[in-house]
């Protein structure tokens, strides 16, 4: 049997218990068995004195008294004795041995008639008897008898064979109650290592697992960066979408070999430092979310009940956070997939939004599931506690609640059964890096130069422009498509180039010059903004700080505050009541679905515009901009709660007629609206890319 478990401290408590309540049982019984022994001897003693002396008292012979007295000390039944009349308080001596003479007076004489007997165990061994004789003399209340007694041989040798016989039995059952004590105790240290191993080989196999998958992908992955390294003559939208996808795969394959090799290496060595994760430094929160939203909608297509509904608008631009991406990227991943599969089968909506309050920036989402019992969600957080979940470890929360609070932040759970759950991520805001636009500021007379290969981006600029009515207050707006028309504009209106604002892009379809190097090649520098989906990458963050040029995430292109500086409104013209005949309008708060059908309306040749909010359809309404026998498309949700048969009714009243409402519900969940064609899906009418 090992003996590491003596170090532990509940063993070690239980076992000197038992060993002290069995010593402390055997005690008392010997201690009793001893005193009964003790006591029979004196009272046999006293029988047999009191029977010698009693004659002798009777008849008042002193001599013969003491005579017996000898003989009884002689015989070994006595080795001291003293004879005393007692009266009142007072004690007289009648006989006494010589080993007497040494004799406590206090004892004597707080001995009384009445108490007939005393018996005292003595130091040395032995007894001290006190006792009444049966003869009385005249003038005393009664005559005593003291004598002291050694025990015999016998008896002590009893005393040593019970002491022995009780030490022997006390050792014996000290080792058999250890022994059991011991067994038990491995019983239950087995069991528990049962336990811990289980779980250590459980969260082993899930890490093995892990760092396999992430292993076998990097051959897959490998080809797919050199693939994506080639994708320049793709559509930008195609591009975003392939790099965005191919650069989580990566991050996700590294990250969960480092947490590997790290494991394996061991705290404090060389190796673990070599692979610590990446440190928490400031980033923009919108950019990181929304292609976790993206990528989690084309996972879920086939869950086409469940609708992931991104809230992100115009107050949540420009949030940063200090976050390591891979893990808030996958921390928001996991919270997304627990939302959706609390659905089951059954439909629902999860939604993800951003905003920021008292210095905070709060990605929440929330879903309109079953909701959790109260009980359950007190647990949820913890290692190992999951919910809803078949196999399911509860790790995902573990480590999401982890991450928020090693970035200074928190994760609440908040959940009412029937009517769903909401994840707030909690975490405190970080000053913008400097090539961050907090704010676009135009002036008038100065124009705003776009230069993009993507017809959808000039229209995004361009629908935005108008809702401020750009134009109107002088700020005048050029777009161009490719590196020559940028420098023959440059060339031809030197005055206007030396004061324009320029948002390019930095990557260009079929071209090799990017926007970074013609703001180089023009000599445009700080007066140039970069729109583009590479803004993380150090090149181009290298490059914008050489020219003093910043940047926009171009999927927030859409979000970005526009102000014109100074303006001065002119006198209204009267709109033109035709307007342009477009073969559609969509109205979406869902960039993704505004790409899609963009791409498609590009494939087959179609005039279409999108817009994210009804804001800005219907600012380019009141410019007569579009003519009202064009086909709308609007989502039922919008941002904000908006509802888009809402909104269908004003752009109704303003002479449109061929409205539609394009959303993911199924079409029998709403009432007939006589201001609404019908109600289709989310694809576009020209067939989805």
């Amino acid at each position: 049997m090992r003996l590491a478990p003596l170090k532990d401290p509940r063993l070690l408590l239980s076992w000197l218990l038992g060993v002290c309540l069995i010593a402390a049982t055997f005690y008392g019984a010997t201690s009793r068995l001893w005193t009964e022994a003790e006591s029979a001897r004196a009272a046999s003693t006293e029988k047999t004195v009191v029977a010698a002396l009693a004659g002798d008292l009777a008849e008042g012979n002193l001599f013969k008294l003491g005579a017996t007295v000898l003989r009884l000390k002689r015989e070994g039944q006595l080795r001291s004795a003293r004879i005393f009349a007692i009266r009142d308080a007072a004690a007289s001596v009648l006989f006494q041995t010589p080993e007497a003479n040494g004799l406590d007076e206090a004892l004597s004489r707080t001995f009384r008639c009445k108490e007939r007997k005393r018996v005292a165990r003595r130091s040395g061994g032995g007894v001290d008897v006190w006792t009444i004789l049966p003869a009385r003399i005249s003038g005393f209340d009664c005559v005593a008898l003291y004598f002291s007694s050694d025990l015999p041989p016998e008896l002590d040798l009893f005393k040593s064979r019970l002491l022995a016989s009780s030490g022997g039995l006390i050792l014996v059952l000290i080792v058999l109650f250890s022994w059991l004590a011991l067994s038990w105790h491995h019983r239950i240290l087995n069991l528990e290592l049962a336990a811990s191993r289980m779980k250590v080989e459980k969260e082993s196999a899930i890490e093995q697992i892990a760092a396999q998958v992430a292993h076998d992908i990097r051959s897959p992955l490998a080809a797919l960066e050199i693939v994506s390294g080639a994708i320049a003559q793709l559509p930008e939208d195609k591009r975003i979408l392939i790099r965005a996808a191919v650069g989580r795969i990566r991050d996700i394959a590294n990250n969960l070999l480092d947490r590997r090799r790290a494991r394996v290496a061991g705290a404090g060595s060389p190796s673990a430092a070599s692979v610590a994760p990446e440190a928490a430094s400031p980033r923009l929160l919108s950019s990181l979310i929304d292609p976790v939203v993206s990528e989690k909608r084309l996972q879920f297509r086939s869950h086409s009940r469940v609708d992931i509904e991104p809230r992100l608008d115009a107050s949540s631009y420009g949030l940063f956070a200090a976050v390591q991406p891979v893990e808030f990227k996958r921390l928001l991943s996991n919270l997304v997939n627990n939302a959706v599969e609390a659905f089951g089968e059954g439909a629902g909506a999860v939604s993800v939004s951003l905003s920021a309050r008292e210095g905070r920036a709060l990605v929440s989402v929330q879903d309109n599931g079953k909701g959790i019992p109260p009980e359950v969600l007190a647990k949820l957080g913890r290692r190992g506690e999951t919910h809803g979940k078949v196999g399911g470890s509860g790790l995902g929360l573990y480590h999401a609640r982890s991450s928020a609070e090693s970035w200074g932040g928190s994760l609440e759970l908040s959940s009412e059964v029937g009517k769903g759950t909401t994840a707030i991520l909690a975490l405190p805001l970080a000053p913008a890096p400097g090539w961050f636009v907090p704010e676009l500021l135009l002036a008038p007379g100065k124009a705003v130069v776009i230069l993009d290969d993507d017809e959808s981006i000039h229209q995004v600029w361009q629908g935005r422009l108008d809702a401020l009515r750009a134009g109107a207050q002088g700020v005048p707006v050029v777009h161009v498509s490719t590196p020559d028309e940028i420098r023959d504009w440059v060339k031809n209106e030197a005055a206007a180039a030396r004061e324009a604002l320029y948002l390019f892009d930095y990557e260009l379809l079929g071209h090799r010059e990017t926007g970074l190097a013609l703001a180089e090649e023009l000599g445009l520098g700080e007066r140039v903004v970069l729109v583009t989906s590479r803004y993380e990458e150090s090149e181009v963050l290298e490059g914008c700080r050489r020219l003093r040029a910043r940047m926009i995430p171009k999927g927030l292109a859409g979000f970005v505050p526009i102000r014109v500086q100074a303006a001065k409104a002119p006198p209204a013209a009267a709109p033109d009541e035709k307007g342009a005949r477009l073969d559609a309008v969509l109205i979406d708060d869902d960039a993704l679905v505004r790409m899609n059908w963009s791409m498609a309306a590009k494939r087959e040749g179609k005039s279409f515009k999108t817009y994210a909010d009804a804001a800005s359809f219907l600012a380019e309404l009141d410019a007569g901009a579009i003519s009202t026998d064009t086909p709308v498309y609007i989502d039922s949700n919008l941002a904000d709660g908006v509802k888009g048969e809402v909104v269908a009714l004003e752009i109704n009243r303003r002479g449109f007629k061929r409205i539609r409402l394009a959303t993911g519900h199924d079409p029998s969940a709403f009432a007939p609206m006589p201001h609404i064609l019908e109600v289709i899906g989310k694809e576009p009418p020209w067939g989805a890319t």
